[in-house]
């Protein structure tokens, strides 16, 4: 009888949580999908940061 190579038992630390699935809006200017949390307002449409216009805050 062959062994296999490696041991199945628990893991000795806590898992993760489940990642998060946010939901995906359509950039107004490309109309390619983005998540949520990475949509800009420009001129009142939604864009992906792709799109938006860079706000350099000057520091």
């Amino acid at each position: 009888m062959v062994r296999p190579a490696f041991d199945i038992k628990k893991p000795s630390f806590k898992l993760p949580e489940r990642a998060k699935i946010f939901t995906r809006v359509i950039c107004g200017e490309c109309g390619d999908g983005a998540p949520e949390h990475k949509i800009r307002l420009k001129e009142g449409r939604k864009v992906c940061l792709d799109c938006a216009q860079e706000y350099p805050r000057g520091w």
